[in-house]
C-alpha cells in the first residue's frame, strides 16, 4: 500500500514555533536532511548503488562478520554474537554503512540536525509509525509510563539479519531500538527504521508514492498523512538555531564530550553573523505572529 506523503515550505519562523505541535498530534518519528532534495537513502545503499543489488545480502553478512572478528580489540563491551542489530547499530555509530536509517522521536533535534551545517534549503521528514506498524496510534504521553524499546521488533530484525542470502523476504520496514543504547543514540532519542528487504531501495520498502501529491488532494482524503516532508528555506536557518539553542538544543548537549564542545562552534560562527539583539526581535514577531498560523503553511491542515 502506498504512503500518502504531505509536501510542505514553512515561510516564517511562526510555522518553525508552531511545527513540533503540528506533527505531535499522532505518534511521527522525525529525519533530518540537510539538503531537501535529498530522498531517502541508507548508507549501504549509497556506497553499493553501482553493484548488483542480489549481491548485497551476501555483503552485508560479509562485513558484518568481519566486524564482529575485530571488534573486540576496541570495545569495552562485546554484544553477544546473536544481537544482530545491536552489532548493526555499533557499525553505524562508527561510520561503517549499514542498511539502518537514523530517526529521532524529537521534532526539535530533527531540527537541528537539519539546520545545523546546510546550505541550501533543509528539510526534516516525519514518518508516522502506524502507517508500517499497524499499532494502536497512541502518543507516547496517553501511555502508562514504559519503555520506548519492543523487543518484539528487535527479535523480527534479528531474524530478519540471521536468514539466509536468498530468503525471499517481503517489503516493509521496522521502527527498532537495540536493547543497549550508546550514549549518542540515548542523548539523541534516536532509532532506526530497517529495510526488510534489503535488496529494494529504502524508499521501495516505505512503499512511497514516487513524485509530489497535490496537497489539497492529500488534505481532502487524510488529516494526517503517513509522510510529512517539511522544506525549511536557508534564510530561517540562522534563526532556528539561535531560537533552539534557548532550549539547549546544540551539539554541547547532543553529543556527549569534547566533540559536543567542538561542534559548537558551527553555532557560535552562525551567532556571530547577526547581533542578539535582531534575533531576540525575530523570535518576538513570530511569537505574536502564531495567531496567525494558517498563513505560515502552505497546504497543511490545522488542528
Amino acid at each position: 500500500m502506498s504512503q500518502n506523503i504531505l509536501i510542505t515550505t514553512l515561510k516564517s519562523m511562526e510555522g518553525v514555533l508552531r511545527l513540533p505541535d503540528l506533527l505531535t498530534n499522532d505518534l511521527y518519528i522525525f529525519r533530518a536532511q540537510s539538503d531537501s532534495s535529498w530522498g531517502l537513502k541508507s548508507s549501504f545503499e549509497r556506497a553499493a548503488e553501482d553493484i548488483d543489488p542480489n549481491r548485497w545480502p551476501t555483503l552485508e553478512k560479509n562485513m558484518l562478520l568481519e566486524f564482529k572478528r575485530h571488534a573486540h580489540h576496541f570495545l569495552k563491551h562485546v554484544p553477544k554474537d546473536d544481537s544482530l542489530v545491536e552489532w548493526l547499530a555499533i557499525m553505524q555509530h562508527y561510520g561503517c554503512p549499514t542498511r539502518l536509517l537514523d530517526f529521532t522521536r524529537s521534532p526539535y533535534i530533527a531540527l537541528f540536525f537539519a539546520t545545523e551545517h546546510a546550505s541550501s534549503n533543509s528539510a526534516i521528514l516525519a514518518i508516522n509509525t502506524k502507517a508500517f506498524t499497524g499499532s494502536p496510534n497512541i502518543p507516547l504521553w496517553d501511555k502508562p509510563f514504559s519503555s520506548t524499546y519492543d523487543a518484539g521488533y528487535e527479535d523480527q530484525t534479528n531474524k530478519i539479519l540471521s536468514q539466509s542470502e536468498d530468503a525471499d523476504l517481503e517489503l516493509g520496514v521496522i521502527a527498532v531500538e537495540p536493547l543497549r543504547l550508546n550514549e549518542r543514540m540515548s542523548i539523541q532519542q534516536g532509532l532506526f527504521l530497517f529495510p526488510k528487504k534489503l535488496e529494494s531501495s529504502f524508499e521501495e520498502n516505505l512503499h512511497l508514492t514516487p513524485g509530489i501529491t497535490a496537497l489539497q488532494e492529500l488534505n481532502d482524503k487524510c488529516t494526517s498523512p503517513e509522510v510529512v516532508k517539511v522544506i525549511i528555506p536557508n534564510e530561517l536557518h540562522d534563526p532556528i538555531a539561535y531560537w533552539l539553542e534557548m532550549f539547549n538544543v546544540t551539539s554541547r548537549s547532543l553529543f556527549p564530550g569534547l566533540e559536543g564542545y567542538a561542534r559548537s562552534f558551527s553555532t557560535y560562527i552562525k551567532r556571530s553573523r547577526h547581533k542578539n539583539r535582531a534575533m531576540n526581535e525575530i523570535i518576538r514577531e513570530a511569537v505574536k505572529g502564531l495567531k496567525n498560523i494558517g498563513s505560515a503553511f502552505e497546504g497543511m491542515n490545522q488542528p
